[in-house]
């Protein structure tokens, strides 16, 4: 048992951080390590894991945004659960947008050499590192309640009575609200995608008979801009896709290879040509950042089901 002798220059060189003084973030750690250094009973190896912890968070802190990739040494960065450091405003329009496009899972995008962390961040996280105003907090909170309730149990607002509905066969747009049946003596049936009162014969699949009644998805995978995937030689691909596999639309952040995983069924498919990863790779292997063997596949003009 000895007490340690390292000094805060043991972890990092001058060279490593120039002016390591001028941040309160350093400040902060060399007065904790310094507190730790004089102290009595402390191991080698318990002093080597201290310094290493010490070490990687002064990387994350002053390496690159998480979220963007920016270099902002100069701004204050949040050190998230998965290791890696987020500006806190960039942390809120992250989330912001992921909320926006119906995607209520938060992972790390942060990349390495081309690879997600996806680490996953709990709303707890993101409450308590974010810029959220109670409002912001509110609608937050809200939408993914909604959401959530709606995926896992397939519910939604009847339109008449403001009851929540449980649909029984997820490929039946028709749903029976048992309450404004049994209230008018007749049965009620509204329209699962567009939320108005069920016209048309009960056989249609896509859509009822309301003129009005789309399919959102649709409309969004048939209006979204075209983009390149920046680190590939991938261009001109629609920058919405329905997942191959259960139908979430997946976006991509036009950073690392061409695939993506999907939030909800977790199966990484090619962004480009919509085959799994795996298929994609065995027509062509080792093609992550290159064109696949199958051209790019065109706008989706219909939602893959489960089978």
């Amino acid at each position: 048992m000895s007490g340690s002798t390292e000094s805060f220059e043991d972890i990092y060189t001058a060279e490593e951080i120039p002016n390591p003084d001028q941040s309160q973030n350093v400040k902060v750690l060399k007065k904790q390590w310094d507190t730790i250094s004089k102290s009595s009973g402390i191991t080698d190896s318990v002093s080597k894991q201290l310094r290493d912890q010490m070490k990687k968070q002064l990387e994350s802190l002053y390496g690159p945004d998480g979220i963007t990739g920016d270099q902002l040494e100069a701004c204050p960065k949040i050190l998230m659960s998965c290791g890696h450091a987020v500006e806190p405003t960039n942390l809120t329009e992250y989330c912001q947008q992921k909320i926006e496009n119906g995607n209520f899972t938060f992972t790390c995008p942060y990349l390495n050499d081309g690879e997600e962390c996806n680490k996953e961040w709990s709303y707890e996280e993101i409450r308590r590192n974010a810029f959220l105003s109670a409002k912001l907090r509110e609608k937050f909170e809200e939408a993914i309640a909604l959401k959530t309730m709606n995926k896992i149990f397939h519910v939604k607002q009847c339109p008449q009575c403001y009851t929540f509905v449980e649909r029984k066969n997820p490929n039946d747009l028709s749903v029976k609200c048992i309450i404004c049946s049994a209230v008018n003596e007749q049965e009620y049936f509204f329209c699962w995608q567009c939320l108005q009162e069920w016209k048309g014969p009960f056989a249609l699949q896509d859509r009822c008979g309301n003129k009005n009644c789309r399919n959102q998805d649709l409309e969004i995978l048939k209006s979204c801009p075209l983009i390149a995937l920046l680190d590939t030689k991938i261009a001109n691909c629609p920058s919405i896709r329905a997942c191959p596999t259960c139908g979430k639309l997946v976006s991509h952040n036009q950073k690392g290879c061409k695939n993506v995983t999907c939030d909800g069924c977790k199966v990484e498919f090619c962004f480009a040509c919509l085959e799994l990863t795996s298929v994609c790779q065995a027509k062509k292997p080792k093609s992550w950042f290159d064109f696949c063997d199958k051209p790019i596949a065109p706008r989706q003009t219909s939602i893959p089901k489960w089978n």
